[in-house]
Order: structure tokens, then C-alpha cells, then sequence
């Protein structure tokens, strides 16, 4: 009879405790406040306040809100990455609009009522993603430079066991954030609790190069 096959449980990876704030290439220095602090203060008291009417049936919602935590009900109970995939899908559905000088930054009702810009989506995003029970501890918006566009962005970071996974308006699938590294350049972050500065790791400094002294020529004369 042959021996039993001894069985192996494999654990799943342990949930990150605290955020990675190193991403997309920069080193993360804490900060204490942001130009955006304000904005974005406001915008997750406004979530807040709000939060009681995130569910499918809730008076006074408009159509696209319905059809949002509509939408949502289908990735309850589903594994995280499911959830990103799901949540990056249904925002990113939504139209764009650029809201010019005034760049007001939305609470999910609001954002849903009259569309908005990029930290729009990603703060869509997040309410979403902590709807469907994702730590926001795990969670910040990213405001970083596009290096294709020459442009500002906002972008959210969700931290899985796996990785740092970065949720984009202009991206299909939530994306591994160290392909995003050559595009996006990090500026700050920020999550309920905490600020950070990004900067960029010196390049090691050239290697001198290396002097090699030349043999000496052969004498020309014999000893004597």
C-alpha cells in the first residue's frame, strides 16, 4: 500500500496592517498637511454624511446613483481583487468632465448627479470600495504628474496582500503600481489619517573612471 500523501494547508497571505506609502517609484516622507487638505476633508465629510443613503432604494438618488450601488450589490462577499476589478468597471463607466479652474472635489452623490474629474472618480472609488468592506486604512488618493500628458492626475491606491494596486479613470483594470511608475511621477498622498510627500531616490553617482598607470617602457641599457 503506498504511503499517504501528507496534506498541505496553504495559509493566505496576511492582509497589510498599516498603508504602503512607498509607490509608483517615490519614497514617501510623511507630511502634515496638504494644499488639498480642505477638499479633501470636505469631501469624505460629505461621503459621510451620505453614507446612510449607499443603498440600492434610498430615497432622493439619482439615476446613475441607483445604478451604481446597483451595480455594486454584485461584488458583496466576492474576493478583493474581484472587488477592485468590479469597482474600477463600474466608475470608470461614468463620463468624464473637466470642471476647469474652480476643481471641486465630489463626494460619490454628488459626483454621480453632475460627473466630475479624475479625484472624483478615484474618491468614487474609494466610498465603493469601503461600501464593499475594504479597510480604508488600505486606501489613499494619489496626486501625481502624467508624463505622457504633462498633466496633473489623481489616481487611487489600494493596498492587497498581493501588491499595491493603482485604480485609474484612464485605465481599464486596476493596474500593478509598478507598471504605472514610468508614467505617473508621485507628488502626494493622502488617506483619512495621514499625508505624504513623494521624492524621488538620488541616481548612484557615476563610477570615477579607472586610471590604469602604464607599464614603464624597457630599460635601454644593460646593468653593469
Amino acid at each position: 500500500m503506498p504511503p499517504a500523501i501528507p496534506r498541505v494547508t496553504i495559509a493566505p497571505a496576511p492582509l497589510p496592517t498599516a498603508p504602503r506609502p512607498n509607490l509608483l517609484g517615490g519614497l514617501a516622507f510623511p507630511l502634515a498637511a496638504t494644499a488639498h487638505d480642505s477638499k479633501w476633508k470636505a469631501a469624505l465629510a460629505a461621503m459621510d454624511a451620505e453614507w446612510p443613503r449607499y443603498r440600492p432604494g434610498a430615497q432622493g438618488l439619482s439615476p446613475a446613483a441607483a445604478y451604481w450601488l446597483k451595480e455594486l450589490e454584485t461584488a458583496k462577499g466576492q474576493p478583493e481583487q474581484f472587488k477592485l476589478n468590479a469597482v474600477n468597471r463600474i466608475v470608470n463607466g461614468y463620463r468624464y468632465e473637466s470642471e476647469g479652474p474652480r476643481d471641486e472635489w465630489r463626494a460619490p452623490l454628488d459626483f454621480f448627479a453632475r460627473r466630475g474629474d479624475c479625484e472624483d472618480f478615484a474618491i468614487a472609488k474609494y466610498a465603493s470600495l469601503k461600501l464593499l468592506g475594504v479597510d480604508e486604512r488600505r486606501m489613499r488618493l494619489v496626486v501625481v504628474k502624467d508624463l505622457e500628458k504633462d498633466a496633473g492626475h489623481a489616481v487611487l491606491a489600494v493596498d492587497l496582500p498581493t501588491g499595491t494596486f493603482i485604480l485609474d479613470n484612464q485605465h481599464a483594470f486596476p493596474m500593478p503600481e509598478a507598471q504605472l511608475a514610468a508614467r505617473y511621477q508621485p507628488l502626494f498622498a493622502l488617506s483619512r489619517e495621514h499625508r505624504w510627500l513623494y521624492g524621488r531616490a538620488a541616481a548612484p553617482a557615476p563610477a570615477a573612471p579607472r586610471v590604469t598607470s602604464p607599464a614603464p617602457p624597457a630599460s635601454s641599457f644593460s646593468d653593469r
